[in-house]
């Protein structure tokens, strides 16, 4: 089962600090089921965490899922789309997760800073032929809006190291270290119009090839309107 985990309420966000995760024998997406949830909730602040050896998800945050009917644990008059927002995750650690350490369907203004992501995907999954669903990243969003990544230690996952998909609009992506992932470092996919995206400052390199996915530092598909500039991207 997904950990509900005890959290403090501050005057303006739910704080889930210092706490570790492991262990769970999560599905994979869709729903997208992590080891640990925030049900489409705002107003979180999620730092000083160990979020390891999630069978799939580790950290779910976002709607989760499209389809309402299909959201789990959720009484039929509340399965509707919220937009979560205002979500921090900082200072944790997400490491040797099945899929991925955060994933998250429509974010606005989250910020995820100064955390480490490795050896994610440990379970190699891949549409190519295990699954369906194409999730596998340190950290996968759907619809980010204004969303920021920056100062965080992205390395050694079987998988993309950042992966932002399909509606993202006004994200950042910044000051991060992306060293030896497989598939890219960076992918964006599927911008809103002119995404107003900005990838700057950043370290990628010593990507490969992740089955049907090209091994690219910083790669860009279906989208404009992305400023891409001082980043170092090497082999």
């Amino acid at each position: 089962d997904r950990v509900f985990a005890p959290a403090r309420r501050g005057l303006e966000h739910i704080v889930l600090s210092g706490f570790v995760f492991e262990h769970c024998g999560n599905q994979g997406p869709f729903p997208q089921n992590g080891m640990v949830s925030i049900r489409s909730g705002s107003n979180w602040i999620i730092e000083n965490n160990v979020f390891r050896f999630a069978k799939t998800i580790a950290l779910d945050c976002g709607n989760e899922y499209w389809n309402l009917n299909q959201i789990a644990y959720t009484l039929p008059e509340d399965r509707r789309h919220f937009s979560p927002a205002n979500v921090i995750i900082r200072n944790n650690m997400f490491c040797d997760n099945g899929l991925t350490g955060i994933s998250s369907h429509s974010n606005r203004d989250f910020r995820i800073e100064d955390n480490v992501f490795e050896r994610n995907n440990a379970l190699s999954l891949s549409n190519a032929y295990e699954c369906e669903w194409e999730e596998q990243a340190a950290i996968k969003l759907h619809g980010a809006v204004g969303t920021l990544i920056a100062g965080n230690l992205i390395r050694n996952n079987c998988a993309h190291g950042v992966w932002i998909d399909n509606g993202n609009t006004r994200s950042r992506i910044s000051r991060n270290v992306v060293i030896g992932n497989e598939g890219s470092g960076i992918y964006i996919e599927v911008g809103k119009g002119n995404t107003e995206g900005i990838i700057d400052n950043n370290i990628v390199g010593c990507t490969s090839l992740f089955f049907n996915f090209r091994g690219g530092g910083i790669t860009i598909e279906s989208t404009s309107g992305m400023t891409i500039a001082h980043n170092l991207v090497f082999e």
